[in-house]
């Protein structure tokens, strides 16, 4: 069963539609929680376990609630990478990549600042802090092109997952950004099919249910 596209589909709306059983949930890209109330629905706040590169996110994020699990990495396909982190003046669309047809289509988000930082696999996350290879079976992720990389750093992490809801682009927003047919491509072979998907300009979201044959 394929969903209709709708562009505007939220991710309440998909688990409600495809019936999930959603264990725990992994959010690449935390921005400031905006969907906790949402995941609350279907998990314990002690079941979601968020992911920010912006310092001042996760400040803001535990002033307003002390009881999230969140942690400050820049999640890639290597540990240990020096990289040049890019804040717009929107943080939701700050990334390890350099803007390109994205400042076609939102002339007025800008870089305004950029930090030194490193990275880390999603494996390193899960060992430094404990994590069982279980906990999570549901994947989130919206880092602005870095997606993929981030799924390569998850190795066989990826094998315990059964729902991803992704960021995709269609287009090169960000330069060398992965595009959604090698992402998809990428996912399939892991056994997991899309079930959904919304594109407008060049970039949109997809929906994969992991294939339980």
């Amino acid at each position: 069963m394929i969903k209709e596209k709708f562009y505007g589909e939220n991710i309440d709306e998909l688990f409600i539609f495809f019936k999930v059983n959603v264990k725990g949930i992994l959010h690449i890209g935390a921005h400031k929680c905006e969907e906790l109330e949402t995941y609350l629905k279907y998990t314990t706040i002690d079941n979601i376990l968020w992911v920010e590169a912006i310092d001042s996110l996760i400040k803001e994020n535990l002033e307003k609630n002390s009881n999230l699990k969140i942690i400050n990495a820049v999640v890639s396909d290597e540990d240990g990478k020096d990289v040049e982190f890019k804040i717009t003046n929107f943080t939701n669309c700050s990334s390890i990549l350099d803007l390109e047809y994205h400042k076609e289509i939102h002339p007025n988000i800008k870089v305004v600042k950029t930090v030194k930082k490193q990275t880390k696999t999603i494996q390193t996350l899960y060992k430094e802090n404990n994590i069982s290879p279980l906990k999570y079976n549901t994947l989130i992720m919206d880092i602005q092109g870095a997606e993929l990389l981030a799924l390569k750093g998850m190795g066989d992490l990826l094998n315990n997952i059964d729902i991803i809801y992704v960021e995709v682009n269609e287009k090169e927003l960000y330069k060398g950004c992965c595009t959604l047919d090698n992402l998809h491509k990428y996912l399939v072979n892991f056994n997991f099919d899309r079930k959904y998907l919304t594109l407008l300009n060049g970039y949109g979201n997809a929906f994969y249910l992991k294939n339980k044959l």
